[in-house]
């Protein structure tokens, strides 16, 4: 027997493809500034060549956050809301990662799960609003 067909046995016949959706925040030359107010189960992709990126999550209610950074040049800002339990992870060879977010003490409407791959610039996690 085939794995496909073993597969397709254990799963009572059916396969679910297993589907992720993105949205892709692009950047070539210059920083970009992005504001998002919602996930709704969208995974966040922003990458940057040259410049850096500012993400505003802090209109994000309830859900889950997740969020890939890719940059070559420059820095990486992100703004989550305030009260939201961070998960961050970064890989940064030339620059830091600051996680400047608030302690959460119990449980969080708002579980932001943020990966950062960076070669020259640093990352800042912040939460709360800016006004």
């Amino acid at each position: 027997m085939t794995k496909k067909n073993n597969d397709k046995q254990k799963f009572g016949g059916k396969l679910q493809p297993h589907k992720i959706h993105r949205r892709w925040l692009v950047t070539l030359i210059g920083g970009r500034r992005r504001q998002v107010a919602s996930t709704d189960g969208v995974q966040t992709v922003a990458v940057s060549f040259f410049g850096g990126s500012h993400i505003d999550m802090s209109a994000v209610t309830t859900g889950t956050i997740d969020l890939v950074v890719f940059t070559l040049m420059g820095g990486t800002d992100i703004l989550l809301p305030r009260g939201s339990l961070l998960d961050l992870s970064a890989f940064v060879v030339l620059g830091s990662s600051n996680d400047e977010s608030e302690n959460l003490q119990g449980d969080a409407l708002v579980k932001a799960r943020v990966r950062v791959f960076s070669l020259m610039g640093g990352v800042r996690v912040r939460t709360g609003s800016l006004t």
